[in-house]
């Protein structure tokens, strides 16, 4: 027989017909002409006629009603990043893939799809994917803190406490750091939060022991052994641990700052002094003396130097608007004149004399000449200004021969000679007024007028 083909060659092409699977042809091809039978070309290669999509080529090819490998007519995706809506809201249970234009979820059981997190003092167990891809609860669900909150990871619960914020419900943290049921009135505490009442109270007066009292006994108060407050201090120098914090102690049934910490005002030191720390005073803070407008700038208690000028040291003595002069001492801005009110010392007055009695003006504090030789105590030999008193209220407040000035409430020499005599220079007709009324004493109360600055009698006599 010849040109015939060899029987195995003719059980190849049925084997391989059979299988379906893609191979080369015998060479290259232009058609399916070029090709054995049961294969066609494709792309300029013989391939084997497929009977499912796994017969094509890898890529993007699925196999058509006539056997032949083609692309899919719609694809639903083209890259993996096109798969991101599998058949469950639990995206981790599935694995995806593109294949042949189609999103292909494939379910991994035992995959963990919800982490263990602790909540409100319980603990929700960790959750694993299942067969069908779901994230089902497990049995049980997880476990109770009781009464403990969850630890600072998050996950796990307390096994212990040290602040009330560890202890869930009515539970207090006690003293041997658990949470319990609270204390009750009259129970030994070691602070606050163990008691039902939240008062745990100093028991002593050296604050040795506490007791759990009916309510809050004050800062530095004592309760009595069966939880009644008193109104008893604490000893001096006793921190309260629940009132006074570590700056502070007991004083005078207070909580007051130690020496060397910060503070606003006197009264917030043991001793009593709150003082600037530099010249500028930009802050202050308690020391053992007193620097009326000097500064402190170390912890040796002593005073170091002076405020600068024109500091207002509230706390060192000077009372607005009084001001330190930079020497360690207080001054007014501006000194008064004679006759000015507003004075509240000698030093605010121009003549170093602040009337701030009752006598005289009707004003109080009012800045006066002073002491002169014309008040009673002067040439009338009766009692002198003192005490405070250096302003004269009328004539009768001043000596033989003189008068009491309206305008400075100066005792002012006058003289009891003929008419047209000077009797002393006047700033205005009050000044004369005055004098009139001197003048009258002797019958000439109309004839006194101002002349030339003076005030002078002009008719009759003044004896």
């Amino acid at each position: 027989m010849t040109n015939s083909t060899p029987l195995f060659a003719l059980v190849a092409l049925a084997l391989a017909a059979c299988t379906g699977n893609p191979k080369p042809g015998s060479g290259s091809c232009d058609d399916n002409e070029d090709c054995d039978q049961g294969q066609y070309c494709h792309d300029g290669v013989c391939l084997e006629l497929c009977r499912t999509d796994d017969d094509c080529p890898p890529g993007l090819w699925v196999c058509g009603a006539n056997g032949l490998c083609v692309p899919p007519a719609d694809p639903e995706c083209d890259t993996l990043a096109e798969c991101t809506t599998p058949p469950t809201a639990y995206a981790i249970c599935f694995v995806a893939d593109c294949r042949r234009g189609s999103c292909v979820y494939t379910a991994q059981p035992a995959v963990t799809c919800e982490p263990a997190v602790c909540t409100n003092g319980f603990v929700l167990s960790a959750r694993t994917c299942g067969a069908e891809g779901l994230c089902p609860a497990p049995d049980p669900i997880g476990v109770s803190c009781n009464g403990y909150a969850c630890a600072a990871d998050g996950l796990s619960c307390r096994t212990s406490c040290s602040a009330p914020e560890h202890c869930l419900g009515s539970l207090q943290c006690l003293a041997n750091n658990t949470c319990e049921a609270p204390l009750v009135k009259g129970d030994p505490c070691s602070f606050n939060a163990e008691c039902s009442t939240l008062a745990c109270e100093c028991a002593d007066a050296a604050c040795t022991t506490r007791v759990c009292a009916a309510a809050d006994c004050g800062t530095c108060h004592l309760a009595s052994g069966a939880g009644d407050c008193t109104t008893t201090d604490l000893d001096d120098d006793v921190a309260d641990p629940e009132e006074c914090d570590g700056d502070s102690v007991c004083s005078a049934g207070a909580c007051r700052l130690l020496d060397d910490q910060p503070c606003t005002l006197d009264a917030q030191c043991v001793s009593d002094h709150c003082e600037c720390v530099d010249a500028t005073c930009s802050s202050r803070r308690c020391n053992q003396n007193d620097c009326p407008c000097q500064f402190n700038n170390d912890s040796d208690d002593f005073c170091d130097g002076n405020l600068d000028a024109d500091l207002e040291d509230v706390l060192g003595g000077c009372v607005a608007p009084q001001s330190c002069r930079g020497d360690g001492s207080c001054a007014s801005p501006a000194l008064l004149a004679d006759g000015a009110t507003g004075c509240s010392a000698d030093g605010d007055c121009e003549s170093g004399n602040c009337d701030t009695s009752a006598h005289g003006p009707s004003e109080i504090g009012r800045c006066c000449p002073g002491e002169n030789p014309n008040s009673r105590g002067g040439t009338g030999g009766l009692v002198a200004f003192s005490g405070g008193v250096h302003c004269c209220a009328d004539d009768a407040d001043c000596g033989l021969g003189s008068f009491c000035r309206a305008s400075t409430f100066q005792c002012v020499t006058g003289s009891t000679t003929s008419p047209a005599t000077n009797f002393g220079a006047c700033d205005d007709l009050d000044d004369c007024n005055v004098e009139a009324n001197f003048c009258c004493e002797w019958g000439y109360y109309d004839d006194c007028q101002t002349s030339g600055g003076d005030c002078r009698c002009t008719s009759g006599f003044c004896p």
